[in-house]
């Protein structure tokens, strides 16, 4: 079946959600006024098969994120690593974001009468490497976004798509 990243990232939350609702709904299944009919070992197999199915597209997922390739900060690599970078990339982005504003040099001192610690950058200095950690974020977030529009066939059966 052709799939891009964006079709098995959309199946996996679905599928998900679904389960996440079963176990929700799972301990009202333990119990049973008189006269109903319950079925807990059924509903358990349900959640189960739902797993299961996750699985099978978290496998195709791997697959597809090791074999895309793409280019991001000049640098080629594989999706699964860019995705993988992305996170690390996005802090770096909030902490020189965050120096901008960072105000901590007058409370940094050894002693209060003697000596205050200085910035050592300057706040220009500081907003060239916020633009820069930014820059090499975008590009990561640019690259997966255009990897995860890329069609692959994988063996995958169509009914996990539903």
């Amino acid at each position: 079946m052709k799939v891009n990243g964006f079709m098995l990232r959309n199946a996996l939350k679905q599928l998900a959600e679904e389960v996440k609702m079963l176990r929700e709904q799972f301990f009202t299944e333990l119990y049973a006024f008189e006269g109903e009919r319950r079925d807990p070992e059924a509903f358990a197999d349900e959640i189960a098969l739902i797993e299961s199915k996750i699985v099978r597209l978290q496998v195709a997922q791997i697959e597809y994120n090791s074999t895309v390739q793409i280019y991001a900060n000049s640098v080629k690599m594989c999706l699964a690593q860019a995705v993988k970078m992305v996170g690390p990339a996005s802090r770096e982005t909030a902490m020189w974001r965050s120096a901008l504003h960072d105000n901590r040099s007058f409370s940094i001192f050894r002693d209060p009468a003697e000596e205050r610690a200085v910035p050592v950058l300057t706040p220009h200095q500081v907003r060239t490497y916020a633009k820069s950690a930014l820059k090499a974020e975008n590009s990561l977030r640019s690259a997966i976004a255009k990897a995860n529009m890329v069609e692959m066939e994988l063996d995958l059966d169509p009914e996990l798509f539903e």
